[in-house]
Order: C-alpha cells, then sequence, then structure tokens
C-alpha cells in the first residue's frame, strides 16, 4: 500500500509506533517551532496519541504529512520507511514518524475543523 494513507490507516501507524516504543525523530523546524509556543516533547507525544487528523494529507517538498490536532496543539506528521511500505495494520511496520512542524492555537486560530 503507498501513500497517502486513509485517515484510519495513518492513525494506527502512529499510535502502533507509540506503543511499541518505535523511533520519532523532529525536523529541526519542528525544535525551533516548540521552542516559540512552549511545547514540550510530552505536548507532542498527546498530540500522537490523543489528537485526530482533521485534514486530507498533503504532498509538500517530497512527502505526505498528516495533520494531526488536539484542542490546542496541532502536529504535522510524516513517515518514513526503510523500504518501499508494506503496510498491513495487523504486522509491525517499519515505519519512522517524523514530526515536521507543530504549533499552538492561539484562541482565535482554532475554529472547526472543515475537510476538503
Amino acid at each position: 500500500m503507498s501513500e497517502p494513507f486513509s485517515d484510519d490507516l495513518a492513525r494506527i501507524l502512529i499510535r502502533k509506533n507509540i506503543q511499541k516504543g518505535g523511533v520519532t525523530t523532529y525536523s529541526k523546524h519542528a525544535l525551533k517551532e516548540m521552542t516559540n509556543d512552549c511545547l514540550t516533547f510530552a505536548d507532542v507525544a498527546h498530540v500522537l496519541r490523543a489528537g485526530r487528523i482533521t485534514a486530507r494529507p498533503e504532498y509538500k517538498n517530497g512527502t505526505w504529512r498528516y495533520r494531526m490536532e488536539t484542542q490546542k496543539i496541532c502536529v504535522m506528521v510524516a513517515f518514513r520507511f526503510e523500504s518501499e511500505p508494506e503496510v498491513d495494520v495487523d504486522a509491525d511496520s517499519d515505519a519512522e514518524i517524523v514530526i515536521v512542524t507543530v504549533w499552538r492555537f492561539k484562541n482565535h486560530e482554532k475554529l472547526p475543523a472543515m475537510r476538503r
């Protein structure tokens, strides 16, 4: 199965990665934005565990990005695979999670999510 993944499959891959203690890397940009918005690694982990995907995947700079949100924080996630993704939701995946960017919603920013 190739990207873009369905919302459900992307969410499953993210949560399975977390459950098995898989690899999560942060881009330099994500780390900078976390500092700017006073966000911690725990904040990001919470979004990955409890957030939901609120928009269709976006293809940018050679990767598909998935937008996960809680009421206060948004995390853009991409997947990195060692080989061509052969994703079976019942099996372990070699997907590495890449945190592309992160931001905290300002009070006026968070509007009801609208699917395209």
